[in-house]
């Protein structure tokens, strides 16, 4: 993989991306699922390069559940926040960001916050373990989301691609709504400025299905073309956004 450069631009590490997703929580009863659209931009830019301290922010629209009579679901998602990413794709990376929802539907909206953070070890230019976190700090109309805890592997690959594999486990929001949790992600870039990338994460509550389990189980699954402003689909650059944006899995809404 292609890295270790000082030539950055400001379009250099900017994405932009569509494509589908469907989620479950228990915002809406946690009975059905929601199919249906996303969009949104990611930029990472540097703040601090020489002391390998980046900047990232941003968006992510979804439409779900058209077929609903009282109209669809719309959400909005905003990341933003640091990350430090090692030169030539070997050592330590580490950042925290700040996620927020606002989630309106069924003429109902309510806004919710979390922190999520990342600590990773990469020991060569293929191989990654770390830990991700997501923390509930603000809630809204008896929504939170989901304090999470995951441990990851990371494989990357020479054409710029990547794969991660994660599992682990919830907890600090309420004993009803602990559980284990695993999930995956991948990025394969298909041309200099196009890659297709997908995901999901799915929470196995403790509570067992006649227990209200059922409504609590959580899940995500969604794929998106992306579009590389800067050609850079097939390279490393330690500005690129550590995050993806935020959204129904790694930001996942409970009650409380």
């Amino acid at each position: 993989m292609n890295g270790c450069h000082n030539d950055w631009w400001w379009g250099e590490d900017l994405t932009v991306f569509a494509g589908v997703q469907d989620f479950k929580n228990i915002a809406d009863g946690g009975l059905i699922s929601s199919f249906g659209f996303q969009e949104g931009v990611n930029w990472g830019l540097p703040l601090l390069p020489d002391l390998g301290i980046n900047g990232q922010v941003g968006y992510e629209a979804t439409q779900s559940e058209f077929e609903n009579i009282d109209g669809s679901r719309q959400q909005s998602f905003l990341t933003a926040g640091v990350f430090h990413r090692p030169w030539c794709d070997q050592g330590w990376d580490d950042g925290i960001v700040f996620d927020w929802l606002h989630d309106d539907f069924f003429g109902n909206s309510f806004d919710i916050c979390q922190l999520r953070g990342q600590l990773g070890w990469q020991w060569n230019r293929c191989n990654e373990i770390g830990f991700w976190f997501a923390a509930n700090v603000s809630s809204d109309l008896g929504f939170q989301t989901l304090d999470q805890y995951n441990f990851y592997y990371r494989r990357q690959f020479c054409s710029g691609g990547d794969v991660r594999f994660w599992g682990g486990f919830t907890g600090g929001n309420r004993s009803s709504t602990s559980g284990g949790m695993f999930g995956a992600d991948f990025e394969a870039p298909l041309a200099k400025r196009w890659a297709l990338d997908g995901g999901f994460n799915y929470f196995i509550p403790s509570a067992g299905a006649g227990n209200g389990g059922f409504s609590e189980e959580s899940w995500n699954v969604g794929f998106s073309l992306v579009w590389y402003l800067g050609g850079t689909a097939q390279c490393y650059s330690p500005y690129r956004p550590l995050f993806n944006v935020a959204n129904n899995g790694s930001l996942i809404t409970i009650s409380h």
